[in-house]
This record gives C-alpha cells, structure tokens and sequence, in this order.
C-alpha cells in the first residue's frame, strides 16, 4: 500500500496528515516521493488506524490468477464475502480490470467512499502481482 493513497483516503493535506498520525512532515513528503520506504509495519498499522478514523470496514482480497479459465477472486469487506470470476482480466489493464470489480462491488453492496479507495489501491496492488 502506498502512503500517498492512504493520505489520499483521508482527504488531509500532507501537513494535516502528518499532524494526525504524529508523522513529521518531512517524512510523510519522503514517502510519497518514494525517496524513502516506510516499513511494511508502518504502512499496515496506519491503514488499520485510518479504517478506524473513517469508519471503514477491512477489506481483504484474495484470488487465483493464472492462464487458464480458473481465474478467480474473493473480496471480503467486513462481514461480507463476495466472489467473482475474473477470467479474461489480461485483456484489460490494471485500472480497468479495477473499476470494474468496484462497479460490480457496488452493485452487491453498499461501500462508502474511503472503503472505495481503500479498495481501489488493494485491486490495483492484486492486479500488479
């Protein structure tokens, strides 16, 4: 997860940001220049942190991509499991692929903005790998 796309969840300037979270501003401008890497634990501890702050649900996301037709996902957002066929997703581009499953998220349940970006960025991150 990258620090920007946290920050970005949360609507604060890097000022504001680094005053909640007691992050000097240096460091938070650092890590969105990717000219220093905060460590795995900082960036899991904040997310955790910031889905509290915002009343977010988790969100997990695991799946089988591959070749073949067995592509599939599973998205749980708090309670609530959802599974989708994603076969045929490397036809389409990592954005694309998605805001797709976003839209059909939204049509099996009711997400709220910060849950949407939080999602956005962990499907980017499954669909990179």
């Amino acid at each position: 997860m990258n620090i920007k796309v946290l920050r970005d969840i949360t609507g604060l300037s890097q000022t504001k940001f680094g005053e909640k979270y007691h992050i000097p501003l240096r460091t938070v401008q650092h890590w969105e220049n990717e000219t220093r890497k905060p460590a795995e634990y900082i960036v899991y501890l904040l997310e955790r942190v910031i889905s509290e702050d915002y009343d977010m649900r988790t969100i997990e996301i695991t799946g089988n991509i591959d070749d073949s037709n067995d592509s599939d996902m599973t998205i749980t957002i708090g309670d609530q499991t959802l599974e989708y066929d994603i076969s045929g997703w490397r036809y389409f581009s990592n954005e694309e692929n998605a805001d797709g499953i976003i839209s059909q998220v939204q049509e099996d349940m009711e997400i709220t903005d910060p849950e949407e970006k939080l999602l956005k960025a962990k499907l980017m991150e499954f669909f990179k790998d």
